[in-house]
């Protein structure tokens, strides 16, 4: 009986700590401005809005699962399943020290190979910035360092401009010192991406907003996220400012399960031999 206590013991703990270093996917609060949003699976059905842009439209694109995504399913996400974080930590328990997993978790951020999720939506955002329409990506990254990566930002800019997109760069640079910091750093606006460090994406936009000029008659905003979704209507609202906001599914679609045994043995060659497997080479 005692033995059993003490095995359920330890794996009450295991459960706690994997917990608090891979936490489960937070839960979707459908609050105020939820009627607003509309859902769409491709930038083909809101062509009419593209169309409609003008100088006084900022368009707003989230950037993974919105623009990009992988064709590996661990590259897709970090809200993994139990089981797999059970097992990882039982093979792995090292990686219960955060900078050692971040290590190994940026190498995949780094390798894993990512595509536009629709290719003619890089078309779309040169049309828009012709005939004058400001469009800028929205994004949750990390700003600074991530593991090996050493400039988070830069390093998506340049991801970016690689697939063919660059956003509007009619702002300098800018680092938002008035918001909280997350990991030593502030939300920045970087050559027209604007990273909000993991805080609430509504207020990294209006203090974004509010650093310029003159305000946007209307903003368009698409994200994969709900929670995203409602924060940016929150502060448009706040703002005063006429808003269209695109709930993006188009990444759903993107062929690939969720594996454990496969993700267990891409985070192995992380571990082992610092590179990253695609799901393809492993079937």
């Amino acid at each position: 009986m005692f033995g059993n206590l003490k095995k359920l013991n330890i794996l009450l703990t295991i459960f706690i700590l994997i917990n608090i270093f891979f936490p489960l996917s937070a839960a979707i609060h459908r609050g105020d401005g939820l009627d607003s949003i509309i859902e769409i699976s491709s930038f083909e059905q809101i062509e009419e809005v593209f169309e409609k842009a003008n100088e006084d439209t900022f368009v707003f694109f989230d950037v993974d699962d919105t623009l990009i995504s992988s064709s590996d399913a661990f590259a897709r996400g970090n809200h993994f399943p139990l089981l797999f974080r059970l097992k990882l930590f039982l093979q792995h328990p090292e990686i219960v020290i955060p900078s050692i997993w971040e290590n190994y978790y940026s190498m995949m951020w780094e390798q894993a190979p990512r595509f536009l999720v629709e290719p003619q939506v890089a078309g779309s955002i040169e049309k828009l910035k012709q005939k004058g329409s400001k469009v800028y990506a929205l994004t949750s990254i990390e700003t600074g360092v991530y593991g090996v990566i050493n400039d988070f930002p830069k390093w998506r800019y340049d991801m970016l401009k690689h697939l063919g997109i660059e956003f509007s760069q009619d702002h300098q640079n800018v680092i938002f010192h008035s918001l909280p910091s997350y990991r030593s750093n502030y939300p920045i606006f970087y050559k027209g991406i604007l990273c909000a460090n993991q805080l609430d994406k509504g207020l990294v936009l209006k203090t974004f907003i509010k650093s310029l000029e003159t305000l946007p008659q209307k903003i368009v905003f698409f994200d994969d996220s709900i929670t995203a979704l409602q924060q940016v209507s929150k502060a448009c609202k706040e703002m005063n400012v006429e808003c269209s906001l695109f709930h993006y599914k188009g990444a759903s679609k993107i062929s690939g399960e969720w594996n454990t045994n496969q993700a267990l043995k891409q985070v192995n060659y992380l571990i082992t031999e610092n590179r990253w497997v695609e799901d393809s080479q492993l079937q």
